[in-house]
């Protein structure tokens, strides 16, 4: 009923650019309209996997999404959340590609498609295959949760993502705890020598936010920056101000360290 009704709706949490203090993209994050019986997304999509539903379900709720995104500015990206079951189908290429043409002013390399867990199952047939697909088209993909759970070095190695999300797990208290601090400047350095964007998850502190821009981490997303609701919402003056005052000290350090 939810789907053939399509009671969904998105909700868009804001990601900071952490040189700019610029919003560089929004993660696009499902939300049930009134009339649908399910009580949170989670437990909406656990009833679309274990009916076979997934396919419908997240067909509905890209659409929702793609065509709340219209207008956005050319330069901001869009993150959708996608069950790697969903990727890998033959079906799903040609499917997104033609829901982007039908948007005006969308275009693939202004989406990413952020490979979400469902279950600890990390074979999927075809996924490799399709995430090939999808590149060669334009589209960006990001690993969701690296640091916990299923989101491991297998699956990074297989789909060369262009983004790593980094798990709130990694995230919390970084500033306070050396072996994450460690683990989160490991995965940076990973990200220089690989071309990827790391995206740290979850920030809730100003102490995690300095931490996390210290160690090279290139975005941020968290309740501090902005929490989910309308792509139009500001983000904090006092964030937008920590952000480029740091950004602005490491580079000065920077310069008086090459003289």
């Amino acid at each position: 009923d939810t789907i053939d009704r399509g009671l969904v709706t998105a909700a868009f949490q804001p990601i900071l650019n952490l040189k700019t203090g610029e919003v560089r993209a929004y993660e696009a994050l499902t939300r049930m309209l009134p009339g649908s019986k399910f009580r949170h997304p989670g437990e909406l999509f656990d009833a679309a996997e274990q009916t076979g539903m997934l396919w419908d379900l997240e067909l509905v709720t890209r659409r929702a999404t793609l065509r709340a995104a219209a207008d956005w500015p050319a330069g901001v990206q869009l993150f959708l959340n996608c069950t790697p079951q969903v990727i890998a189908d033959d079906r799903f290429a040609e499917t997104l590609l033609g829901e982007v043409d039908e948007i005006e002013g969308l275009t693939p390399r202004r989406i990413v498609l952020e490979v979400t867990e469902r279950s600890e199952n990390q074979h999927v047939e075809g996924l490799h295959r399709q995430a090939l697909v999808l590149q060669q088209h334009g589209f960006q993909l990001a690993i969701d949760d690296v640091g916990a759970g299923t989101s491991g070095l297998n699956r990074i190695m297989l789909l060369r993502p262009n983004w790593l999300k980094l798990d709130r797990e990694l995230v919390a208290d970084i500033d306070r705890d050396p072996v994450r601090t460690n683990l989160v400047r490991f995965l940076t350095h990973f990200a220089r020598l690989s071309g990827v964007s790391i995206i740290g998850e979850g920030v809730e502190r100003p102490a995690e936010l300095d931490r996390l821009i210290g160690l090279g981490v290139h975005c941020a997303q968290g309740f501090l920056i902005g929490r989910p609701g309308e792509h139009s919402q500001d983000i904090p003056d006092e964030v937008t101000e920590q952000v480029r005052a740091a950004a602005s000290h490491m580079t000065s350090g920077a310069h008086a360290g090459e003289s």
